[in-house]
């Protein structure tokens, strides 16, 4: 790692804020990418953007799409189908899974299973070509969901059970017949006002961090034409880095946010 990809990172600001304020000893290494946070005898641990605060089990689950779907679909939480293709352990992609999903929707898309940031995600018409598609990659792991017209996209951080910072994902940028709306790829994002914030949607995340066990998380709602809202993916480990670049209002909200998170994993 250089220090130029880590420079100024608002999540480092945001923790040093709460270690001047309460005493709490910082340690870094490997270029602030890890923080070690003692106090007294309780230590705590921060690795990129993850917080010591999610169970083990539960953080996994958020990494993989297909888990998420089945957890919210037993707890009743609307989310956006993802069904497992494939597996380290059985590697070749499920082509009559594939074969049924583009006999019953227009197109469908392929995705890694603990894939993030939009990458190697794909849309396809044609089942031999998703199968082409994935057999000719080396990642071990594949879900599948149908094509979804998203009209709109919203995060919403949640921290044991409250929302802390919520904004709408503009401006998509198109890629292969889909709308991306992942700010690194070049969208950008609207601050919303929390108390102004649909309450369905705000039901939706919480009942989808109940449904996997997180306190910490970011959870990415969307909305198609019919105006129907659903989950599309939840992350424990989550950066607000693109977001805090647009305004130094946003990077002061997300360093009192890291400040508050801080102080949240000794418990005051």
């Amino acid at each position: 790692m250089t220090n130029y990809i880590l420079e100024n990172r608002a999540v480092i600001a945001g923790i040093k804020r709460a270690c001047e304020k309460y005493g709490i000893r910082y340690s870094a290494f490997s270029d602030e990418w890890i923080i070690r946070l003692t106090l007294g005898d309780a230590r705590q641990f921060v690795l990129g953007y993850n917080f010591d605060c999610n169970g083990q089990a539960s953080a996994a689950i958020a990494r993989d799409k297909a888990a998420t779907h089945d957890l919210l679909k037993e707890n009743g939480v609307a989310s956006m189908r993802h069904e497992l293709l494939s597996t380290p352990d059985s590697p070749l992609p499920n082509k009559r899974l594939v074969d049924e999903m583009i006999k019953r929707h227009e197109s469908i898309v392929i995705k890694p299973v603990l894939g993030s940031r939009g990458e190697n995600v794909a849309r396809f018409w044609s089942a031999d070509d998703a199968m082409r598609y994935m057999e000719s990659s080396n990642i071990p792991s594949w879900a599948i969901a149908p094509y979804e017209a998203i009209v709109s996209e919203t995060r919403l951080i949640v921290l044991d059970g409250v929302v802390s910072i919520a904004y709408e994902k503009t401006n998509p940028r198109e890629i292969g017949g889909l709308k991306m709306y992942n700010l690194h790829l070049g969208a950008d994002a609207k601050k919303l006002s929390i108390s102004d914030l649909d309450a369905d949607m705000v039901a939706i995340a919480r009942a989808a961090m109940d449904a996997i066990g997180l306190r910490l998380g970011a959870v990415d709602i969307i909305k198609t034409a019919e105006g129907e809202m659903s989950v599309i993916e939840i992350n424990s480990g989550f950066s607000l880095e693109h977001y805090v670049k647009q305004s130094a209002e946003y990077r002061e909200e997300v360093e009192l946010f890291y400040e508050n998170l801080t102080c949240r994993l000794f418990n005051f």
